[in-house]
């Protein structure tokens, strides 16, 4: 028919696809956490190990040689963790596969060639990576001071690249925390937006009617059968039939009033045929007017319902109610307008309201019926009274028994088709919230571990310390100060570069701005109570320092 055409919304989101590509980012960064972490580890092995790194040298070990050897065992750490992914890889894909996005499944291996040639590759650079700065360190060394027993020269350096290391970590997984607050914020602004149906206790039906060799005057016909079938169900309490459906498909048509000059929209109204019982089945509200009844069929005066926006842009000032609409062109017949319906969603939860028109299913003309139905085919949506997804096998097979040409109908709670407008939100929110956990726990690893050989080396600083009058809780108030102080640089910093990196996710938030002070206040008092718990530990072994001991051994 003139005027109007068909739309098709089958593609992936260009979110989806944001948010996927926004995976390798948050995994690479994780990554450089862990590499700082190992390295920190690694570096106070070193240092342990600075007397025997002395009398290897001593003995006439090259530098070169001991470099090597320090290269190899961290690429030995490496390997092993490498090994480790890929078993974690073949046997926990399909549960991160749900627990990410909830839906779906490989038809192939999580761990084929490419994967292991990726990790291999990977883990050679790690091991390199974390085994640079002890390597670096080692040929550093003073060969007297070392061999002193007891010896802390060159200790002041050596801090300052742990402390580095330190405040690395920590501003890295503030800009994680950062990112999972944010778009767990952006799910529940989602979850609280009004898409105008009730979608809860709703299935919906769908049959692509051309690829089972029906007409569309049989397929129609076994739609309406199909509803009274399906409401035979226990706990079916509704059931209707439409061309097109909020949150999957709809087409648009010109509209014309007559003796009236109608507004430049961006976009032409959206159109559905339905059946007298969609706007109960969908809970859509009814502002005025009423809606269709089995009197509204083909041969009857032709009638439409408008949803609010419609009647606001339309027929501003007045009533639409018996208002006339000429639909596809300005010579077809008059379409009454009998009632205004709430507004629905379209298709996308970001899009704004526009306007939509229903029309009776049965009234459609035949021409374009068969040009939509070929296309869409039909909707099938049912209300239960109890919960949804357990009547998707009854639906099923009572929509099958039907007609012996329906091999296979395909049944969705309406929750599920909504959640998948959503999954971008909720992708981004579960990637960052699982990985800013892991980050910050590497983070209070890495604080406690270098915290706690940082006591062990002070043991003579502090038992003079507790000699001289220095209580327990002095002592305690010391290393909780000075092991926090790298979680406090690294907040200012993660801060900085959360600030810095918003404009990159900002396109995939849903009203919530990426400098969220909430957010930002939100994962720098988690990092830092973090912190601060990592430090209890090493802070309670200080106070716990038997002063006549530790002077004695020294």
């Amino acid at each position: 028919m003139p005027g109007e055409s068909l739309d098709d919304f089958g593609s992936v989101s260009a979110s989806d696809l944001k948010v996927s590509k926004l995976l390798g980012v948050v995994a690479f960064l994780v990554l450089i956490i862990a590499c700082a972490n190992v390295a920190n580890l690694l570096l106070v092995r070193a240092f342990n190990r600075r007397r025997e790194i002395a009398i290897r040298l001593a003995l006439g070990v090259s530098r070169s040689r001991l470099v090597a050897q320090l290269f190899i065992e961290g690429l030995l750490l490496a390997g092993l963790g490498a090994v480790g992914a890929l078993i974690v890889a073949r046997f926990g894909a399909r549960f991160v596969r749900v627990l990410l996005l909830g839906e779906g499944a490989w038809t192939s291996s999580a761990v084929n060639w490419r994967v292991v040639a990726f990790t291999t590759l990977l883990a050679a650079v790690t091991g390199i990576v974390t085994s640079l700065v002890p390597a670096l360190q080692s040929m550093r060394t003073d060969l007297a001071s070392s061999l002193k027993q007891g010896a802390r020269e060159g200790a002041v350096h050596r801090s300052r690249t742990r402390v580095a290391l330190l405040v690395v970590q920590a501003a890295l997984a503030i800009v994680l925390l950062s990112g999972a607050g944010l778009f767990i914020r952006s799910v529940r602004n989602v979850a609280a937006q009004p898409f105008g149906i009730d979608v809860n206790h709703v299935l919906v039906g769908h049959i692509q009617h051309g690829s089972v060799g029906m007409t569309n005057a049989e397929a129609l016909s076994a739609n309406l059968q199909f509803i009274q079938g399906v409401k035979r169900l226990p706990g079916v309490r509704a059931a209707a039939v439409s061309i097109g459906l909020p949150f999957n498909m709809s087409w648009s048509a010109s509209l014309f009033v007559p003796g009236r000059a109608l507004p430049e929209l961006k976009q032409q109204p959206v159109q559905y045929a339905v059946t007298p019982a969609y706007f109960d089945v969908l809970g859509i509200r009814l502002l005025m007017g009423r809606a269709f009844t089995d009197a509204d069929r083909l041969g009857a005066a032709p009638v439409a319902v408008i949803n609010e926006t419609m009647a606001r842009l339309y027929f501003a000032g007045r009533s639409p109610i018996g208002e006339c609409l000429r639909v596809g062109a300005d010579t077809m017949p008059c379409t009454t307008v009998v009632g205004v319906v709430g507004n629905t969603r379209r298709q996308n939860i970001r899009e704004g309201l526009m306007a939509q028109l229903y029309r009776p299913l049965e009234q459609l003309p035949p021409s374009l019926t068969d040009r939509t139905v070929s296309f869409f085919g039909y909707f099938l949506t049912v209300r239960t009274s109890r919960n949804a997804p357990a009547l998707v096998g009854a639906v099923r097979r009572a929509m099958q028994s039907t007609n012996p040409l329906v091999p296979y109908a395909s049944v969705t709670p309406m929750s599920d088709l909504i959640g998948r407008r959503a999954r971008a939100w909720q992708l981004g929110a579960s990637v960052f919230t699982a990985f800013g956990a892991v980050a910050l726990f590497l983070a209070m690893l890495g604080l406690y571990s270098v915290l706690a050989f940082s006591i062990a080396q002070r043991m003579p600083e502090l038992g003079v310390r507790t000699a001289l009058g220095a209580r327990p809780a002095d002592l305690v108030r010391l290393t909780v100060v000075r092991g926090v102080a790298p979680a406090v640089a690294g907040i200012v910093i993660g801060v900085v570069l959360a600030l810095a990196s918003g404009r990159a996710v900002a396109a995939m938030l849903f009203d919530v701005a990426p400098n969220d002070p909430t957010v930002l206040a939100s994962a720098s008092a988690l990092l830092l109570a973090a912190g601060v718990v990592a430090c209890i530990g090493p802070a309670l072994r200080a106070a716990r320092i038997d002063p006549m001991r530790v002077l004695r051994t020294e």
